[in-house]
């Protein structure tokens, strides 16, 4: 049963709360310490609660007290000689030959099961299953309890002993000599006190390691102006001049600009991203200034150490209130993820600040339209070549170069290199001359694009069918002939071979007479004759 008693001015008890233990009895010390004479009167409250925290009973404890005299003033022993018990005051009861049962520190400690007798005839009546004990079993289970408890205290205690031992040394004293000495206190040595040593303070860079209110003179930069897709063609358009020409402007921006001056421009965007861009392609991107100063800025862009970046301009004079565009134009030639810092400068270098180009560099890529092409003659076809289209097809977003790679004369391209846009396509048209010579009448071409990892192919294949005509006539005899008066004689052309055959008759040109032939082209079956009209004039 727990208990706690309450206190008043002039009585208290000690302790003022505890627990008592079934059956158990506990002697509580009331202590009365009058302030004035004369007869005290008071009560004190005795709660009492139940193992749960909760109030049991409230009991009334009337006390009473009479101070008659004044008590001698007593003189407490100091010094460094004195010892703990000098200055523990004596204690006067109301009755001398009660000797009082004051409360002990002792904790309650349980009787062991095993050592009850009644327990131990209630081991011996038991019956030894699985689910039960015998007694020397259960000593057992108990002694190795016991056993790991012991080690589990002691390993707490020679832990703490070891931490205390620890500090002490650290702070310089000795706890065993404090332990024996008669005169220590218990105090600690310097205990509260600061070191008398004296420590470097340390040193803090505001311009690396804080960030700056820009009031306070610290490290500032410009505010991040966002990139806005229909300002791209305003920016490109707005023209400012690249160097200051009057003397006013050659005083602005030779100014170094205060930290609150500098929060009054706009630059940016902090990250100038390029998107997916096609590896040699030309991009460009614009870097936007926005001056809201009384007074012109000369911003100026460092990209001469890179070789894929150039600006256009690299510098301009941005007047009060103006907003200017610098493109920044990205050319690389390898497949990557590309990431650059690029430095721009403002007033003539007084001010470096930074932004990222971020950019996806992926092969360009052109489609054809045919892989293979078959060049064959057909009864409409006269002339002595067949031309074929093929479509080339930009799928990026970006235009892409190419050119045309062939070594057979017998085929020639049109165009032979050009450049097709962004989403759209181009015709180009492959001419095909037949040739007797043994395998000049097949090609491999190839499309080869500018900032592509591969070419692309495609086979131009030839069909010339051999055909045979001769005439039957080797001589055409005109015999004499007047001046001016055209003879005609005729001739009968044969097809001696095994397929159909073109033919076309190539007369002289250049000459003082005149030949003609009717027909002069014709196509003729396997085995057919045609007689041809040749027409002679002086």
């Amino acid at each position: 049963l727990a208990f706690s008693i309450g206190r008043s001015t002039y009585f208290k008890a000690n302790p003022s709360k505890g627990t008592v233990g079934p059956g158990q009895a506990f002697s509580v010390l009331v202590t009365f310490s009058p302030r004035n004479l004369g007869v005290v009167k008071d009560v004190l409250r005795v709660k009492t609660f139940s193992t749960l925290g909760m109030q049991v009973e409230d009991i009334p404890l009337p006390v009473k007290g009479v101070c008659s005299e004044m008590a001698p003033r007593v003189v407490v022993k100091g010094g460094p000689e004195a010892l703990p018990e000098h200055f523990v005051r004596e204690k006067k009861f109301v009755r001398s030959d009660v000797e009082p049962i004051l409360p002990t520190k002792k904790k309650f400690v349980r009787e062991p099961t095993l050592e009850r007798s009644d327990m131990v005839e209630r081991y011996n009546m038991l019956m030894p299953t699985v689910n039960t004990l015998t007694l020397d079993e259960a000593k057992m289970t108990q002694a190795h309890k016991d056993h790991y408890d012991a080690f589990v205290r002691d390993s707490r205690l020679k832990r703490e002993k070891k931490a205390y031992d620890k500090e002490a040394r650290k702070k310089g004293y000795d706890a065993a000599a404090m332990a024996t000495d008669t005169t220590s206190l218990g105090l600690e040595s310097a205990s509260g006190l600061d070191s008398p040593r004296l420590n470097l303070p340390k040193e803090v860079d505001p311009l690396y390691t804080m960030n700056m209110d820009p009031s306070s003179g610290g490290y500032v930069r410009p505010r991040n102006r966002p990139a806005y897709l229909e300002e791209e063609a305003q920016l490109s358009a707005t023209k400012f001049k690249a160097k200051p020409t009057t003397a006013q402007e050659i005083r602005d921006c030779a100014a170094t600009l205060t930290p609150f001056e500098i929060t009054r421009l706009s630059c940016g965007p902090s990250v100038l991203e390029f998107g997916t861009v096609c590896a040699m392609s030309s991009t460009t991107k614009y870097f936007a200034v926005t001056n809201d100063l009384k007074q012109s800025i000369m911003v100026k862009l460092n990209t001469a150490n890179f070789e894929e970046l150039s600006a256009d301009p690299d510098q301009v004079v941005v007047p009060p209130g103006g907003t200017a565009g610098l493109g920044v134009k990205l050319c690389v030639s390898t497949i990557q993820a590309y990431k650059q810092s690029v430095a721009y400068t403002i007033n003539g270098g007084a001010h470096m600040f930074f932004f990222d180009i971020v950019a996806d560099v992926i092969p360009v890529t052109l489609q054809l339209s045919r892989d293979e092409i078959y060049f064959r003659f057909t009864p409409e076809n006269w002339e002595p070549h067949i031309i074929e289209d093929i479509v080339i097809s930009n799928p990026n977003s970006y235009p892409a170069e190419y050119t045309w790679d062939l070594h057979n004369p017998s085929f020639t391209i049109t165009p032979s290199h050009g450049i097709v846009d962004r989403k759209s396509s181009l015709n180009a048209s492959i001419k095909w001359k037949p040739t007797n010579i043994p395998g000049m009448n097949e090609a491999m071409c190839q499309l080869r694009v500018v900032g592509a990892t591969s070419a692309s192919m495609v086979k131009c294949i030839g069909e010339n069918p051999e055909g045979k005509c001769a005439f039957r006539e080797k001589i055409v005899n005109l015999g004499t002939i007047s001046l001016g008066v055209p003879q005609t004689r005729m001739a009968v052309l044969r097809n001696v071979g095994n397929s159909d055959a073109v033919f076309q008759v190539e007369l002289p040109t250049n000459s003082a007479y005149s030949l003609t032939c009717t027909p002069e082209r014709g196509r003729m079956q396997a085995g057919q004759m045609m007689d041809v009209e040749l027409t002679f004039e002086a």
